[in-house]
């Protein structure tokens, strides 16, 4: 993703994005970030399956926006059937024993990370939660999954549109431009919302690992020296750029990055075989 963005932006000196990431970088706190995204209406995280960092960047951004006493929507890429004891009956055990921490879609979602997301999640006060993927029960159209996610999560905010929306999903499902020429559930949000009240949030990330899927199977795989510029420009080991330079592509809109990304394995698991 980092070296995507370089190859697309040939214009931008790497000193002069040094240069705007030490200006504009933010440290991951939840009185900074709450400040940071209070215009927003709706706030889109994605990630690679299978990692810490992306979850707890949104658990603190729930955290802080609940200190300031808004009310708050929290959206995850899980669907409703596999969580459907959990939704009846919100407990850690539910949670826990449900078809998707139990068994998962087999790419790294039913991890700790989201766990704990939505453990914390449910413990604040003015905090909802919503679980948005699509199932093929009940539904008419599934041709387009992301317009599906769209449906279902206008469900749980039209009960009331004062919430603000924080949702964490795979890294194409945030982009706000169609991908391989299909909407994605960050285009019908900024159709719903408007462009300047939805905020789009991509992981960026130097060395470190991920359990997810690759054409060897589901296990942790190591990344190595991906961070370029983003790994020695700021203070701060993890960061958060709410805003992108001119040129960027339009995806997203900023972007958070973690000197180290870390695995997050599954609840259900307790070894997972790793790369040597």
């Amino acid at each position: 993703m980092v070296l995507f963005f370089f190859l697309v932006c040939p214009l931008l000196s790497a000193q002069n994005f040094s240069d705007f990431i030490r200006e504009n970088a933010i440290s991951w706190n939840s009185q900074s970030l709450a400040e940071a995204t209070e215009n927003y209406k709706c706030i889109m995280v994605g990630e690679m399956h299978g990692t810490n960092e992306p979850a707890t960047f949104v658990t603190e951004l729930v955290k802080g926006a609940s200190q300031k006493g808004k009310k708050i929507l929290v959206g995850l890429e899980i669907s409703e059937d596999d969580l459907y004891g959990f939704i009846k009956k919100p407990s850690t055990h539910n949670l826990k024993k449900s078809r998707f921490f139990s068994k998962g879609y087999g790419d790294g979602r039913n991890s700790e990370a989201w766990f704990q997301l939505i453990e914390t999640s449910k413990k604040l006060p003015n905090v909802a939660l919503c679980f948005f993927d699509y199932t093929t029960t009940g539904d008419a159209d599934t041709t387009n999954r992301d317009s599906m996610m769209f449906v279902h999560l206008m469900h749980h905010y039209q009960r009331d549109t004062t919430q603000v929306i924080y949702t964490l999903s795979g890294n194409i499902h945030n982009k706000m431009k169609p991908f391989r020429g299909s909407k994605t559930l960050g285009c019908y949000l900024v159709e719903y919302f408007a462009e300047s009240s939805v905020m789009s949030i991509s992981h960026l990330y130097d060395t470190g690992t991920m359990y997810n899927r690759t054409s060897e199977g589901l296990k942790i795989r190591e990344m190595q020296g991906r961070g370029g510029v983003f790994a020695s420009a700021a203070p701060f080991e993890n960061y958060f750029l709410t805003h992108l330079p001119e040129g960027f592509p339009a995806d997203y809109t900023a972007c958070i990055f973690t000197k180290t990304v870390t695995a997050s394995r599954p609840v259900a698991e307790k070894k997972v075989r790793t790369n040597h």
